[in-house]
């Protein structure tokens, strides 16, 4: 035995008198100590020098050697400090030689030194234990498949990932069978059986099912290894617990279709815009309210569908800048349809970010056939108010307590009255007749209108003014009487005139009677 690995050292161990009576001058090499040395030591020096974690060991392993008696091989393995202080590990092999009496007489053997295996061993241990570790971390098991035997190796994660104790698991690999989920059997049993002379073992994902009922889903994949002569005789591989990445996988599957869905079906056209301007996304209702289908739209630049179109970014630059700031803007738009008509849209528009990529969503709301009737109603009320504040008539609208709520500005002819000191304040104030007022209110709230109903008003003056009234009764959404609306017509002049006109009628008549009266005296 070479000097490195271990020395010869053959001790006859004297057990009467503890002592030794040979070491070899190579044990010197090992030890640091000299033969004579050694060999003046009392055998407690020399346990001394063993490791205090190891003399235990070393006695136990005597004691055992001496009771089996001569010719028995021992061996035992221990630290030994070195002269210079430091630890060396040795290996000690020997046999015990009994007298005739049948005792322990001597002890024969020869140490090695194994310090280097050891230290190898270690880093083996140590490496072991960080693949463990790692493995544990990682939810990541190893497996070694013997095809000539049949049998599968597992490391200890494997047993962790599949719930299995070491002393259930006798390397059948069937084992599984019995844990795999009822459903993914038969995709487990055919990837068995797959072709492995291309030397591929396909990746393979499967549920199993732990002793408490928890489902777990393992992802597994592996290689083959090839004897001399081409034949699959080993494969290799590892198998994870993705079960948590696949609960992962399906939430965000599941949040990106309730994305989709929300997004296609909305009744809001949507619309997922690049920066520059682009159409990434489209949903069905935008483009039915553009004319266009979804693939026609998609990869359009939103600026050839504005009517502003290269000046849209630069006209509403003020827009662009909120929104760019993480605001969300409402703003009206108008884009083209496909036919060439013009459609106005309310837009709400924000800035957002998808896989570190900022992108426009802008929802639009068709607002064209509103924007025709707010222009209709603008127009009719531009009518009404023209009407109302330049005709002679007074139109008007009061409370059932009298009070005026609206008044056209032609009062003033009448009333002498400002439009502005009348309002607010309430009818009865005007009536030259009081009693007139209560009879009219009766005659409205009996047949829910009067027309040409004649009244007597007073100016601010004090003037009296005969009026013709049209007013008609309004009720509220619950059919309660809410309002009157009314016109007023100043007659006076004409009530003149008709009386004038049956003065002089009337003067004509006794006229025409006093002539006949005379003329029947006459005769």
């Amino acid at each position: 035995m070479s000097s490195e690995e271990g020395t010869d050292k053959r001790a006859k161990r004297n057990l009467k008198t503890i002592g030794y009576e040979y070491i070899s001058p190579v044990f010197e090499n090992l030890s640091g100590y000299t033969p004579a040395e050694i060999k003046t030591m009392p055998i407690e020096t020399t346990i001394g020098l063993m490791h205090p974690e190891d003399i235990h060991e070393v006695q136990y392993t005597l004691n055992e050697a001496i009771s089996k008696g001569t010719g028995s091989a021992n061996q035992v393995e221990y630290r030994f400090r070195h002269k210079d202080g430091h630890y060396r590990w040795f290996c000690d092999r020997f046999i015990v030689v009994n007298d005739s009496r049948g005792q322990a007489e001597a002890l024969i053997g020869n140490v090695s030194d194994i310090t280097e295996r050891k230290r190898i061993e270690l880093k083996l241990t140590e490496s072991q234990s960080e693949l463990e570790t790692a493995q544990r971390i990682a939810r990541l098991g190893s497996w070694v498949w013997d095809m000539k035997a049949g049998t599968v190796t597992w490391s200890k994660e494997m047993y962790r990932l599949f719930d299995i104790s070491p002393d259930h698991f006798d390397g059948n690999p069937d084992v599984l069978l019995n844990i795999i989920h009822p459903d993914d059997v038969a995709l487990y049993a055919n990837a068995k059986n797959v072709n492995l002379s291309t030397g591929e073992l396909p990746a393979l994902e499967y549920r199993i099912i732990h002793q408490d009922g928890s489902v777990h889903c393992i992802f597994a994949e592996g290689k083959v290894e090839f004897d001399k002569d081409g034949i699959p005789v080993r494969s290799i591989g590892t198998a994870q617990d993705v079960t948590d990445r696949r609960k992962s996988t399906e939430l965000i599957r599941e949040s990106e279709q309730r994305y989709r869905n929300l997004f296609d079906q909305a009744n809001e056209g949507l619309i997922l815009l690049s920066t520059d301007g682009r159409l990434v996304e489209v949903n069905e209702s935008f483009a039915e309210m553009h004319g266009y289908t979804i693939e026609e739209l998609r990869n359009i630049n939103i600026k050839d569908l504005d009517v502003l179109r290269e000046r849209s970014f630069e006209e509403r630059a003020e827009i662009m800048q909120r929104i760019n700031a993480g605001e969300v803007v409402r703003f009206e738009v108008e884009h083209y349809h496909k036919d060439g008509h013009v459609i106005t849209l309310s837009d709400s528009a924000s800035m957002i970010n998808i896989g570190n990529q900022q992108y426009y969503l802008a929802s639009h709301q068709d607002i064209t056939h509103r924007k025709r009737a707010e222009a209709a109603v603008r127009i009719s009320e531009e009518k009404y108010r023209s009407l109302f504040e330049n005709v002679q008539d007074v139109f008007y609208q009061i409370d059932f307590n009298g009070i005026i709520l609206e008044i056209s500005p032609s009062v003033k002819h009448y009333s002498e009255f400002d439009r502005e000191e009348i309002l607010g304040t309430n009818v009865a104030d005007l009536y030259y007749f009081p009693e007139e007022r209560e009879i009219m209110l009766d005659a409205i709230k009996k047949n829910g209108e009067v027309r040409d109903y004649e009244i007597t008003l007073k100016t601010k003056s004090g003037k009296k003014k005969v009026t013709s009234i049209n007013a008609r009764v309004f009720f509220d959404k619950n059919g309660k009487p809410d309002h009157i609306d009314g016109a007023i017509r100043d007659i006076t002049e004409r009530k003149l005139a008709e009386q004038e006109l049956l003065k002089a009628k009337e003067k004509a008549e006794e006229s025409e009677r006093l002539k006949t009266a005379f003329l029947e005296n006459m005769s």
